[in-house]
């Protein structure tokens, strides 16, 4: 087998051009149809965390400015992370930086605003007239997984490409082989690879970003000595993310099969985080009443909790509510419990 390779495989490995990404059919569609009807000067790319938004956005901008990939993207690409880096300050300097001609003979100065929902008001108040009124020579790609939160300006007047899990396993399995591939990768035998490729896009749940992750993982373990079985363990409890879904389903499996001795020990391994600590406050409320076709007294622990909870995100709460809307739909409807999991680690993740 091959040495592993130095460096997170996501960021090595990201899609450079559009033929490298995989499962999302519509936004790529979307995108080559701009070079018939034209490109824009904004573009507004939503989704979960995970999916390849920025990805997306580094390769709209390389096709603009006639580039065969990303890598050659240079000094006339910015990008900024809004949760980090968008102060006003940060901003007014960006903002000045668009009245300049694009450096090296570029056609564009591009600008991708990671996060975009999480700028400050005054970030946001400083950018409605250069996204309103760009010049032709500037291009803005602002990624969010809160659309409902990004200005108006934007809505109004982007290009909006919105990226899916990838329920295809057929995708995410080309995905993770191209991977494989690029880092050189090799298991002992086909059987070997097969499960590894089998139990990572179990665990992934549709997430490109996860998938990747934890394939790293579970290959550096199979490396030192671990059989597939057993590096999966470890891949999971070493990601956070991973093992917080694999949690929750835990959550649930004891939920459906009225375990409640697992139950108590998946609740007591929740991580104290608002998100899962409001899921896992919600999911406590259905064992206690017992309801789980009883809607009223559901709604009225969830809302006696989560105002125990105190949560100042509105994320937190989005995210709540959105996994109790699931809920009440899976008590009114007794949909399966495989059905049931699926349902509920997408709208967690």
């Amino acid at each position: 087998m091959a040495a592993m390779t130095t460096g997170q495989w996501g960021a090595l490995y990201r899609p450079e051009v559009l033929s490298e990404v995989y499962g999302q059919d519509a936004a790529v569609s979307q995108i080559r149809s701009f070079d018939k009807s034209g490109f824009r000067n904004t573009y507004l790319i939503t989704g979960d965390a995970g999916l390849g938004k920025t990805t997306l956005a580094r390769i709209i901008f390389a096709r603009m400015q006639g580039f065969k990939s990303t890598k050659e993207l240079g000094d006339e690409f910015r990008d900024v992370n809004c949760g980090a880096e968008a102060s006003i300050a940060e901003v007014r300097l960006m903002i000045e930086s668009t009245q300049y001609m694009p450096p090296n003979g570029a056609r564009y100065r591009t600008y991708l605003l990671d996060e975009a929902h999480l700028m400050s008001p005054a970030a946001k108040s400083a950018l409605l007239k250069p996204l309103e009124e760009p010049p032709s020579h500037v291009v803005w790609a602002l990624c969010t997984n809160e659309p409902e939160k990004v200005i108006d300006t934007v809505h109004q007047r982007a290009a909006r490409i919105n990226l899916e899990r990838v329920n295809d396993e057929g995708a995410m399995r080309d995905l993770l082989k191209s991977v494989l591939e690029k880092a050189g990768a090799e298991f002992k035998s086909r059987d070997d690879r097969s499960l590894a490729l089998d139990k990572v896009i179990e665990i992934a749940a549709g997430c490109p970003r996860i998938a990747v992750n934890t394939m790293q993982s579970v290959y550096g373990h199979v490396l030192d000595g671990k059989r597939v079985e057993d590096a999966v363990v470890e891949a999971i409890r070493n990601q956070p993310e991973v093992n917080l879904q694999q949690t929750v389903g835990s959550l649930l499996s004891a939920l459906y099969s009225k375990d409640a001795t697992k139950y108590r020990e998946s609740f007591a391994a929740i991580p104290e985080r608002a998100t899962a600590l409001a899921t896992a406050i919600w999911l406590h409320d259905a064992v206690v009443n017992r309801t789980e076709r009883r809607v009223a007294p559901i709604q009225r622990g969830f809302r006696e909790h989560v105002e125990k909870l105190k949560p100042s995100d509105e994320k937190v709460m989005r995210v709540a509510s959105s996994l109790y809307r699931a809920r009440l739909h899976m008590a009114q409807y007794a949909v399966t419990e495989r059905q049931a999991l699926a349902i509920e680690a997408q709208a967690f993740l």
